[in-house]
């Protein structure tokens, strides 16, 4: 907690921005993960964050941004996120959260391509990529993964898999620190 507030807060909406969101959408505690599919680092976070998804779905919204460069529209990684956003918004959150593990897991892009098809409205999809682009070079994310609970830096003193542990205590803190908040209104 103390080393969460040593640490900056940052605005997590991006305007036009199509992020994926799993859990509670309404949840106090809010977890941004900012990743790329080609990442190999990326791999065990998304692992870690679909444990946290299905522990504490309930108490946690977990919000999926990509960090890509989406200078070509057809670039395998421009294709692929895109894809991934509009599965998100055209399908459903299994079928997209189990595109998301494939992609994580090692997947061959061009046979991941083959399975999931291409995005049907790149231009859409392709803005929204930009904007998630800018807002990771405004607030000066120039790597993968990066997590953030409610804005603030995950402490680079834990390893990221220890993420799972602190999520009870983070949600109640959470909902305490909002509760006073209304209070003192």
């Amino acid at each position: 907690k103390n080393l969460l507030k040593k640490s900056l807060p940052i605005g997590t909406h991006v305007a036009k921005s199509k992020d994926l969101v799993f859990g509670n959408e309404r949840a106090d505690l809010n977890l941004l993960l900012v990743t790329n599919p080609f990442c190999g680092h990326c791999g065990p976070v998304h692992k870690n964050f679909e444990k946290i998804r299905k522990a504490y779905g309930a108490k946690v919204k977990i919000t999926i941004r990509f960090n890509i460069h989406p200078d070509n529209p057809s670039a395998e990684i421009v294709k692929i996120t895109s894809r991934l956003l509009e599965l998100y918004e055209k399908s459903n959150a299994p079928k997209t959260l189990k595109a998301l593990h494939e992609i994580h897991s090692g997947a061959n892009p061009k046979k991941w391509l083959e399975d999931w098809g291409e995005c049907t409205q790149p231009d859409m999809y392709f803005a929204a990529l930009q904007a998630q682009k800018k807002w990771c070079l405004e607030n000066a994310i120039n790597f993968t993964p990066a997590i953030f609970i409610n804005g603030r830096s995950y402490p680079k003193e834990y390893d990221r898999e220890e993420l799972i542990f602190f999520i009870e205590d983070l949600e109640q803190n959470t909902r305490i620190t909002e509760a006073l908040e209304k209070t003192a209104v």
